[in-house]
């Protein structure tokens, strides 16, 4: 079941205007603007160290969301999750450009900002009447055993792929240590859990926006199998400004290729948990782990980490073979 039913978005609507059209308008000119001062700030200032404050852009999907419905849904401005949401973005978007021109130990400063935010956050949901939950999106109405029924299938799909990985990571460097990395220290795994509830409203940002807002308005538009494609080519685009932002002095075709290979697989996959699943925060925590989870393998200097056209390969037979689910075609 799709998280927000199309009829429920669109028969609220009061404007012509598209919000598909508000949603990328807003999502995307933010992002350019925020390009281009991270530019300027590589060209002039002749240093390479980018802050980890990129992540900034991770919030922009669900603030993209709210901008394209804020005259729509009254219940949006008296929810105090979002008004909260929308004054810590401002706060993390001013502190990232401080943090610019004075880039000395803020790794620490933006952290704590993220757990604050996130902790903060959570308190105000769980205070929120059911009533305003559900109308936003934002219900907990969720059982434990569904949520461990997808987590437990994707780590299981992500260890596959990553031992996939090693052994492209053999043939690229023909060193035999990639074919005998140790499996995953699973001890850590609780460090995982906690630091999920610590930084949630990262992954909250992106998933709200693609999954919750704008998956239902495209797949009412254009058919299921069309926004697969057309929300795997604005993921994308999404995303490159974040590798420039990795890799501030050049973005080789290679590493524009692979990225965006794997990024159009993860899209597949995560749209098929849009469609079975009836929230948000399973998509939530899914990205959370699929960002996080390889660091529970203990990977060697020679390890690539997804950065080879033939490791996008394997993630693609992975995660891209769900665009054939009998999901999409029910």
């Amino acid at each position: 079941m799709l998280l927000l039913k199309e009829e429920n978005i669109m028969k609220n609507f009061k404007y012509k205007e598209s919000p598909i059209f508000r949603f990328l308008l807003f999502l995307y000119s933010f992002e350019l603007f925020f390009f281009i001062i991270v530019y300027l700030y590589v060209h002039i200032t002749n240093r390479t160290y980018i802050p980890s404050n990129y992540i900034l852009v991770m919030l922009l999907p669900a603030l993209s969301a709210l901008f394209a419905t804020n005259s729509v849904f009254p219940y949006n401005k008296a929810n105090t999750f979002f008004t909260f949401f929308t004054f810590y973005f401002i706060l993390i978007f001013l502190y990232t450009i401080f943090s610019l021109f004075f880039p000395y130990n803020n790794k620490l400063i933006f952290k704590t900002l993220v757990v604050l935010g996130s902790l903060i956050s959570l308190y105000i949901l769980f205070t929120l009447p059911d009533k305003n939950r559900k109308h936003t999106g934002l219900t907990d109405d969720i059982s434990i055993r569904e949520i461990l029924k997808y987590t437990i299938c994707f780590i299981f799909l992500f260890s596959l792929m990553v031992r996939l990985e090693f052994f492209c990571d053999y043939f690229a460097t023909h060193d035999l240590t990639q074919l005998t990395i140790p499996l995953a220290n699973w001890n850590r795994l609780p460090e995982l859990i906690l630091t999920f509830l610590l930084t949630y409203i990262l992954y909250w940002g992106e998933e709200y926006g693609w999954g919750y807002y704008l998956f239902p308005l495209l797949t009412q538009k254009y058919g299921i199998y069309k926004s697969i494609i057309f929300l795997g080519i604005i993921k994308i685009f999404f995303h490159l400004p974040l590798d420039y932002y990795l890799n501030p002095n050049t973005i080789p075709f290679a590493l524009f290729f692979t990225r965006s290979l794997i990024i159009f697989s993860s899209n597949i996959y995560d749209c098929w948990i849009y469609k079975r699943t009836s929230t948000i925060w399973i998509a939530v925590i899914l990205h959370y782990f699929n960002n996080n989870l390889l660091d529970l393998w203990q990977l060697t200097d020679k390890s690539l980490s997804f950065s080879t056209p033939l490791a996008a390969f394997c993630y693609t037979v992975i995660f891209g073979s769900f665009i054939f689910s009998k999901t999409f075609r029910e």
